[in-house]
């Protein structure tokens, strides 16, 4: 029979069964493992019983008796008991190890010790370090997530264990975050006690021996001639929609990216001071790239027209690529990245292939391969030489790889980059040229345009 919900009146006025000499336990029907204890003495209070995630053994907890803590206190309780159960924590021991963190911080106020990592964050490694970097959001919400749990603990109280419990959290969620976690661990105890050993009482390295398996593989992926050709049609279909929207503007963006080179945040991150679309280039100052320093461009005409085009549409904006609704950068566009690759995959198999996945980053290591097969007729002279390759995509040179090089060649290759824009240009109007031949042969294809919700109702 189940348990009926209880009431206020029910537990005030609820007797123990007569003549027993135990205490009489009834049932909530409305919270998981939620009982009012009746002693035969009349007393009552609350207790929480479940099974130990460990070995599913039976185990309880008492909050306090009743009335000092109502029927309203005691659903309240018992249900964040039950949500941790649910996380795989056994409720008594998170009791057991909240008490000891208490403690442990009573016991550090006592010795007037302040070095908590709440403060070791604040004081050093937040405007050290974190404030420094160009993308620090990873960074603050591993510390939001997960280490602002720990926060108010004295940097002597924090061990492996601690760590190691933050760890699994991270994991959980995904392997690749916590990978990622346990990287951000090990280097801000590895500061802590190198950089900042004469700062902090703490000497013991808690992250040294965490672990966490990494799920990073390298990616090999650039695109042949008949991929660049569906990427193009299906950045051209989005760039030119007559309703504007966030997929157009990543669209926008996926064309300078697929045109110049550049990185993704280089590009959606653009502001419209550096460009000089009367001469034609576009200046990325240092602050706005990955390895600091300053790329300067030299646009192919097409791309010149556009820009041209989308500045004289929005004349007082900020940002190139801009968000629907303000005028900020866009910067969520994993759906839109999705979707534009459902569309390159919808051509492949209207021609009867198969389409791997491809990024923005891959448009990059696209450009390096097809240099590198481009020779100037019956030599072996290659028509973008590596340094014209490195100089345009802006990467920095190893010295451990071309010697004295990096640091005696000051040479910017301004016309030397302009000269393989205009090489990589033909490519692209050649894969652009044989998209538009099968284009007439497949017919047109309609646009993928149903949401999430959609597919998963026509999937079932």
């Amino acid at each position: 029979m189940a348990a009926k919900n209880l009431t206020d009146t029910a537990v005030k006025n609820a007797k123990p069964t007569p003549g027993a000499k135990a205490a009489t336990a009834i049932k909530d029907g409305m919270t998981p493992g939620l009982y009012l204890m009746v002693q035969p003495t009349g007393s009552k209070s609350w207790v929480y019983q479940y099974r130990r995630p460990s070995d599913q053994k039976q185990a309880k907890m008492s909050l306090g008796s009743y009335p000092a803590f109502s029927l309203s206190d005691a659903r309240a309780w018992a249900g964040e008991q039950e949500a941790l159960r649910g996380r795989g924590i056994d409720p008594k021991l998170e009791k057991v190890r909240l008490e000891e963190e208490a403690k442990a911080v009573e016991e550090a106020k006592a010795a007037n010790d302040t070095q908590t990592l709440q403060w070791f964050w604040d004081t050093y490694y937040l405007p050290d370090h974190i404030e420094t970097l160009k993308q620090p959001e990873a960074e603050k919400l591993y510390w939001s997530r997960y280490l602002s749990q720990i926060a108010h603990l004295p940097l002597t109280r924090i061990d492996h264990r601690v760590l190691d419990g933050l760890l699994d959290q991270a994991k959980a969620r995904s392997p690749h975050q916590g990978y990622k976690f346990a990287s951000f661990l090990k280097t801000l105890w590895n500061r802590m006690c190198s950089e900042y050993r004469y700062k902090v009482v703490n000497q013991e390295d808690a992250a040294r021996y965490l672990v966490a398996a990494n799920t990073i593989k390298t990616v090999e992926r650039h695109l042949d001639e008949r991929e660049l050709g569906y990427v193009i049609s299906v950045i051209a279909r989005y760039a030119m929609a007559n309703h504007p929207s966030n997929h157009q503007t990543f669209a926008l963006g996926l064309r300078l990216i697929l045109a110049t080179g550049c990185r993704l945040e280089e590009a959606m991150g653009a502001s419209w001071d550096q460009f000089d679309l009367d001469e034609g280039s576009w200046t990325q100052p240092g602050a706005s790239t990955k390895n600091g320093r300053p790329n300067y461009l030299l646009l192919q005409e097409p791309i010149v027209a556009w820009l041209k085009a989308m500045r004289a549409s929005a004349p007082e904006a900020k940002y190139v690529f801009r968000q629907a609704k303000e005028d900020k950068p866009l910067n969520a566009f994993s759906k839109s990245a999705k979707l534009l690759f459902r569309e390159t995959e919808q051509l492949a198999k209207a021609d009867g292939v198969e389409i791997a996945g491809w990024s923005a980053h891959d448009f990059r290591r696209t450009i390096t391969t097809t240099f590198q097969r481009l020779h100037h007729p019956g030599t072996i002279n290659r028509v973008v030489t590596d340094e014209v390759t490195e100089a345009l995509l802006n990467h920095v040179e190893r010295s451990t790889t071309i010697g004295s090089r990096k640091n005696y060649n000051k040479h910017q290759y301004m016309h030397e980059k302009a000269y393989a824009l205009r090489v990589w240009q033909e490519v692209l109007d050649q894969a652009k040229a044989a998209e538009d031949a099968r284009a007439a042969v497949r017919g047109s294809l309609d646009p993928i345009s149903r949401t999430s919700k959609q597919r998963k109702k026509a999937k079932a």
